[in-house]
């Protein structure tokens, strides 16, 4: 469980630098606004990928092969986006980023489902709360590096962070998978997932909460920057938000074990939508912060909720396809949002921005509703 710890805080690391040293990353490569789409767009998309055609080969016995390629991966990428010189050689670093994260961090979800069965939910919490602590690590660790050196120095020092963990997992002893489950249906198992209303459901919910991911991820350090804030001062936003949902993340895990992942993720969701439209309305960072903090309390519930919700609905040798399917709806869901939101933050302004990235949240959560039958009391168990 340590290790998994350690290679999920590893390559989120990368992802925080990336969203401190966005408008430097520009800057530097003298590229337009609307390039921060497709840059951030880049690792979704390569998640999604990996996501859709290789997620289940984790439930297959290969978990330890995903998480060295995926290490591998993370680490070219961070070498290639801080030595990029242009749009195209930027887009292809955080390509081999996401392609990475999504084989390791696939890989490593499945692993702590068998290690501990008994608490989903509290288990796979916990690894998120690394998988926070990295990225909000991330980011001022690059930050500081880049301000006293350079960038590609900063983007260096994360990849020898995460290729140290390489020869460790070469080494290590993974526990055997479960035996494949005979069943009746022979349909592909992304189909067979897809034509379950309940993980529907809880796809439809994690589309609420990624998507918002994928809005700060292109446009928060922008629209800080915008506002005067150095990337020490975006990287200690970070902090302040970041934190507070890693310590929040196992006790939504908690919650999901004990009240029902899906009864908690829909409460969850509809009340952080007021949060999302809050940071159109103030050009404050304290305040954008504030609120910031509280958003994340409540996705600390939200995203490991997701995560059990679909485990819940999977049998044991569909776990890590399960998880697969989920990420590579969040991943295409991020990517969409990253493509658009840019542009029209551009052109419209972040109240505009973050109203309709609410709206779209309102609407995903209603879908989830739709799936589990309003008012049927079946639906909102578990």
């Amino acid at each position: 469980m340590r290790l998994l710890a350690a290679l999920a805080f590893a390559v989120a690391s990368g992802n925080g630098a990336l969203f401190a040293l966005l408008p430097e990353l520009q800057d530097r490569n003298g590229l337009p606004t609307w390039t921060l789409g497709p840059v951030v767009a880049a690792s979704f998309v390569a998640g999604l990928g990996a996501q859709i055609g290789l997620a289940r080969f984790a439930d297959r016995g290969h978990a330890r092969r995903m998480v060295l390629g995926g290490l591998c991966a993370a680490c070219a990428g961070a070498l290639l986006t801080g030595t990029a010189t242009g749009l195209p050689q930027l887009v292809l670093g955080r390509a081999a980023t996401g392609l990475g994260a999504a084989l390791a961090v696939t890989a490593a979800r499945k692993l702590v489902v068998v290690l501990r069965p008994e608490a989903v939910g509290r288990a796979l919490g916990s690894l998120l709360v690394f998988d926070i602590v990295g990225f909000v690590l991330g980011a001022p660790i690059a930050a500081a590096i880049a301000t006293r050196s350079s960038l590609p120095v900063a983007f260096g020092v994360i990849a020898a962070g995460i290729a140290v963990l390489v020869p460790a997992v070469a080494r290590v002893r993974f526990p055997p998978v479960p035996v494949v489950v005979r069943r009746t249906d022979e349909r592909p198992v992304l189909r067979r997932l897809l034509g379950r209303r309940r993980l529907r459901a809880a796809l439809l919910l994690g589309v609420a909460t990624y998507g918002a991911i994928g809005v700060f991820d292109t446009i928060w350090a922008r629209y800080l920057a915008d506002l005067g804030s150095s990337p020490l001062v975006i990287s200690a936003t970070l902090a302040a938000f970041g934190l507070p949902l890693a310590v929040a993340a196992p006790i939504g895990g908690r919650i999901a074990d004990r009240y029902g992942a899906l009864r908690a993720d829909l409460v969850g969701v509809i009340v952080s939508v007021p949060f999302m439209a809050a940071y159109g309305w103030s050009s404050s960072v304290l305040v954008l912060t504030g609120i910031a903090v509280a958003h994340c309390l409540v996705d600390g519930v939200n995203f490991p909720a997701t995560q059990a919700a679909v485990v819940a609905e999977c049998d044991p040798d569909e776990v890590a396809a399960g998880q697969g399917l989920l990420a590579a709806t969040q991943q295409s869901t991020a990517a969409v949002a990253a493509l658009v939101i840019a542009p029209v933050y551009g052109a419209y302004g972040v109240t505009v921005t973050f109203g309709g990235a609410a709206a779209v949240m309102v609407l995903a959560w209603l879908g989830a509703l739709a799936n589990l039958g309003v008012g049927r009391q079946r639906g909102l168990r578990g």
